[in-house]
């Protein structure tokens, strides 16, 4: 006799191992894991078991990240006990290939935002007067975009100039920091405004956000927002504006980083893997933690992923490549590729004993330089 389905009885547990689901979850963004902490008191506590941190680890750091696609490398050397500037390009699979460029060694520049399009920089320089130029490290063009010495504008703080894309409406646009006299703007003594490419005009951004005289220049640039820290009130935020919307969202940092034996402990703002990061650095213990941030605004979001040492060859760490290569600065003053995974270590070929800024250059299917050029004519004139 047949038995069919509809004379048996079929038991469906609903147990599922731990092992699937950790294995599901690890996969999971750490926007999407946090949300998922509402679902049951075991999943609410993933965080702290260790087992589930190392293969969510293992993954973040492993996985592909569509941020790196088209992606180099500039490392900025500065050494400013001895006037010199050196910069390179980093190249490669993990950016193994480095060439050192014709860089104007004997003239001092700042780049202007964490990130270039075609391998063309915007940099501010500050002799008689206030200038902001595009370089182009193919052809060593230089342009000057502003130059105060020729307009009648108030006061433009080129470090508070930043250029960024607006995937919504398909534009590039820049925002900058305007200072003036109280008396030539009802009593406002500053206020950001943007400008953009397509319309080629200037406005006032409404979004109010207080300005901050204690602004870092370390900053980052993803996916059309760009992000760096700011201190008030004895308090430490990172801000961000995002260029489709034009809005600021400024997110605390966790209170126990903000003041360790009453001094500040030093943040290096980062990209890992397509989320936003920073590198808490301990350098009297030779260790450093890396901490990324969930969701923006949102200060319980910042999580501890990684914490590395001590490393006895540590000297300070310096920023991130890709899948977990931290670029470090060793006792003996050698740049070198740190493996948060493996613990190896490549050497650049770079010696410094100063400062080192890591820039990202995109490629773009503007022409060479199109963005910058195209902003020359935005400083002309005061656009109120």
């Amino acid at each position: 006799m047949d038995i069919t389905l509809s004379d048996s009885i079929v038991e469906v547990s609903n147990y599922i191992p731990d092992d699937i689901i950790f294995s599901i979850l690890s996969k999971l963004s750490f926007k999407s894991l946090k949300r998922f902490e509402c679902v049951c008191k075991p999943w609410s506590l993933l965080l702290d078991n260790s087992y589930f941190m190392t293969m969510f680890r293992n993954y973040f750091v492993s996985k592909d990240h569509s941020f790196y696609d088209g992606i180099s490398l500039f490392l900025h050397v500065i050494d400013d006990d001895q006037d010199e500037y050196a910069l390179y390009s980093l190249s490669g699979e993990r950016f193994e290939k480095i060439v050192k460029l014709d860089w104007p060694n004997n003239y001092s520049f700042d780049i202007l935002g964490p990130i270039s399009f075609n391998s063309t920089l915007c940099l501010g320089h500050y002799d008689n007067s206030h200038k902001i130029m595009s370089w182009n490290s193919t052809t060593t063009e230089f342009n000057i975009i502003y130059d105060s010495s020729n307009c009648y504008f108030p006061e433009i703080r080129y470090n508070y100039c930043q250029v960024g894309y607006d995937h919504v409406k398909d534009d590039y646009k820049m925002i900058r920091l305007i200072h003036c006299p109280p008396e030539s703007n009802g009593g406002i003594p500053s206020f950001w405004e943007i400008f953009s490419l397509n319309n080629n005009s200037w406005r006032k951004i409404c979004d109010k956000y207080p300005y901050s005289p204690y602004r870092c220049c370390n900053e980052v640039y993803m996916d059309g927002v760009s992000h760096w820290w700011e201190s008030r009130k004895k308090h430490i935020y990172l801000v961000s504006f995002d260029f489709s919307k034009e809005s600021f969202i400024t997110t605390l940092v966790p209170s126990y980083l903000e003041d360790i034996n009453n001094r500040i402990t030093p943040k290096i703002l980062t990209v890992l893997n397509g989320s936003i990061a920073f590198i808490a650095n301990y350098g009297e213990k030779n260790t450093f933690d890396i901490v990324i941030l969930g969701e923006l605004g949102v200060k319980e979001s910042w999580i501890k992923l990684f914490s590395i040492g001590p490393l006895p060859f540590l000297k300070t760490p310096i920023g991130i490549g890709k899948k977990g290569d931290i670029l470090i600065r060793k006792n003996d003053n050698k740049l070198a590729w740190f493996d948060i995974s493996t613990e190896t270590i490549i050497e650049t070929g770079v010696t410094t004993e100063d400062r080192v800024m890591i820039y990202y250059d995109k490629k773009t299917l503007l022409p060479n330089g199109g963005i910058f050029s195209k902003l020359s004519s935005c400083f002309e004139g005061r656009p109120i």
